[in-house]
């Protein structure tokens, strides 16, 4: 998929795709914005869980854990994700690319640990309390410290 998208918008692999359109004037940006979009779109048919998705997000929310989803795509493969594969499940805040500055840079890790009230004594966003998010690929745990 990324390599379809930096294909379409003619960008090396070295170069971040959100922050690349970003940078053109319009209506570049729009038409290049439409093309991710189409590309995300197509793919989001094809998703497929990763095994064991539902019984840990049932067993999270059994133990009144949090969830929330920081994303760099837009709303609708968020929203395809939770009614096909994770119906019924809770995920609050959802941070989509919209959001900015975008991931890898921490702000919306940061604003979900503010929404959830982890805070640290001087009012900072404390995501030291977050145990792990999950990438695009196989499920990748990560530490927030």
């Amino acid at each position: 998929m990324f390599t379809e998208m930096r294909s379409v918008l003619n960008i090396p692999k070295s170069t971040d795709i959100l922050d690349h359109i970003h940078s053109l004037p319009e209506p570049a940006q729009s038409t290049a914005q439409q093309s991710i979009r189409d590309i995300e779109s197509k793919a989001m048919t094809l998703q497929q869980p990763q095994p064991g998705l539902l019984p840990l997000m049932t067993y999270l929310t059994a133990k009144s854990i949090p969830k929330g989803i920081c994303t760099r795509n837009f709303d609708a493969p968020v929203a395809h994700l939770l009614d096909k594969f994770l119906v019924g499940q809770t995920f609050s805040p959802i941070v989509t690319r919209e959001f900015r500055p975008p991931k890898p840079d921490p702000a919306g890790i940061l604003h979900i640990a503010r929404s959830w009230g982890l805070v640290k004594e001087d009012g900072q966003a404390d995501a030291s309390g977050l145990i792990m998010f999950f990438s695009h690929t196989p499920i990748q745990a990560h530490a927030l410290k």
